[in-house]
């Protein structure tokens, strides 16, 4: 399967509203741009100290030991006011589920997987980008995260993740972000409309790795 040929398009899944009419039933305030506080600045910094993937939930499989789902690539992020893309985004996460059975059943090897933050951990003008505080979503949200194997061997489909990736694959997403921002602060979008918008951008990127049709290191 080829991994080089695929770039997503920027905002072709992303309908973006051009007009006030497009949100005038809206009862939220637009959300003006506010710099971070000191308070969300130590948040965002702690993040850089994420542990989640010693946690004991990724443990390798053990015989006769049932292994938990990891709380955290399940939450309320993944609920999305958008029906469309809720029900995408439901689709995509029960194949997750399908992974942890696997794992349970040493079909597949925990170890041989690990987690990909699709909004870089790893660049901080990815991490400490604005739209997440616009959109509400926050970095280490389960939306943000997938999982994916550490070379091909070990899932026949999943992107291949081994360590950190490109600058060419974090420049591509955080223009994916300045677009929305942009977008967003010139037609006075209220929180949700960000918060779509954003997910539309998150789910793209999830689904182009689960196909294996996004290469991290080129």
């Amino acid at each position: 399967m080829g991994t080089s040929s695929y770039i997503p398009k920027p905002m072709d899944s992303v309908k973006l509203p051009h007009s006030k009419a497009d949100f005038k039933n809206s009862k939220s305030e637009p959300v003006t741009k506010q710099p971070f506080k000191d308070e969300a600045n130590k948040q965002s910094h702690d993040l850089l100290k994420d542990t989640s993937h010693k946690d004991a939930s990724y443990s390798t499989p053990v015989k006769n030991k049932k292994i938990k789902e990891p709380k955290d690539l399940f939450d309320e992020s993944t609920k999305c006011a958008d029906e469309k893309l809720h029900k995408q985004l439901h689709n995509f996460i029960t194949e997750d589920k399908k992974l942890w059975e696997d794992f349970q059943s040493g079909k597949l090897k925990r170890s041989d997987f690990q987690v990909h933050h699709m909004v870089s951990n790893k660049n901080d003008r990815a991490k400490y980008h604005d739209l997440w505080e616009l959109s509400g979503l926050k970095f280490n949200d389960g939306i943000n995260k997938i999982l994916l194997p550490g070379a091909r061997e070990a899932h026949p489909t999943r992107s291949v993740h081994n360590g950190r990736h490109t600058d060419n694959h974090n420049d591509r997403i955080i223009k994916l972000m300045n677009e929305i921002e942009e977008e967003g602060l010139a037609n006075s979008w209220n929180q949700e409309r960000f918060r779509t918008a954003f997910q539309k951008i998150l789910v793209r990127e999830r689904e182009g790795l689960l196909q294996g049709k996004i290469n991290l290191y080129e």
